[in-house]
């Protein structure tokens, strides 16, 4: 047990979702539940994450058995931690630019990788710490054996126009974001676990934000599965993401070595 508690030579991944710490909470721990890829063994297990914000503004990330990982330092109690996050991109992952006054993103920033600056990633703020212009920004499930880029422009922080993924220097193409920042029309999309042995990609169509109509799923180009989705005509109700009908859709964390 104390040898396998030291081991952290691990390819680790995991989206997960973290809520907001308040100032009267920054001393107190969080634990999330996370899955982490095994190299050794080669799937995945499951352990938990602790984060802990600290009185010297300091936010402080143990997995397992107490060990830590890592110690970010933060400019404020308001700001938290990816809320996707990876136990990887947390040991690897840096931002780097220049704050303002009122400790706002502005001006260029880039981000590194183990680090290594990553040539042409990251973009502009404007002064009220908004992104503006063409942005090439890592997928938020990136790691060692997933590392996927999303390349388009930003509108007053939101996205806007056609949005293309890059990986290994192939450009996927997705879709466009309308005027609300929303997705539209057809798109092509990756699987929120996509990584290099589970490129798993999804074709169909967006109508404002909201998959509608037949979806198909391919594994290596090859049509696995899909389904359809329910298309809300009624405009006084909040339009949800429904599946109707037979549904053919791969397991959970599905991996071909």
């Amino acid at each position: 047990m104390g040898n396998a508690c030291k081991q952290q030579a691990l390819d680790i991944i995991e989206i997960t979702q973290v809520d907001y710490i308040s100032e009267s909470q920054r001393n107190e721990h969080e634990s999330i539940k996370i899955v982490i890829w095994d190299s050794k063994t080669e799937r995945f297990l499951k352990t938990r994450l602790k984060i802990k914000k600290k009185l010297n503004k300091e936010i402080e990330y143990q997995e397992g058995c107490e060990s830590f990982i890592k110690i970010d330092s933060f400019k404020n109690f308001s700001v938290r931690p990816k809320k996707s996050i990876n136990l990887e991109y947390i040991q690897n992952h840096k931002w780097i630019g220049q704050y303002g006054k009122k400790m706002q993103k502005i001006g260029k920033w880039t981000e590194s990788w183990k680090g290594q600056k990553l040539k042409g990633v990251g973009g502009y703020y404007s002064n009220d710490g908004k992104k503006e212009g063409y942005w090439n920004e890592l997928i938020k499930n990136y790691w060692s054996r997933g590392q996927v880029q999303e390349l388009g422009e930003y509108f007053n922080n939101q996205r806007r126009g056609v949005w293309k993924y890059i990986y290994f220097n192939n450009i996927i193409d997705g879709g466009l974001y309308n005027e609300q920042g929303q997705r539209n029309g057809k798109w092509t999309e990756l699987s929120d676990k996509f990584w290099d042995c589970s490129q798993i990609i999804y074709h169909g169509e967006y109508k404002n934000g909201n998959k509608v109509g037949r979806w198909d799923i391919y594994f290596e180009n090859k049509l696995i599965g899909g389904g359809q989705f329910y298309e809300n005509q009624r405009s006084d109700v909040v339009k949800n993401v429904i599946k109707i009908g037979r549904w053919i859709e791969p397991s959970d964390w599905f991996y071909k070595l």
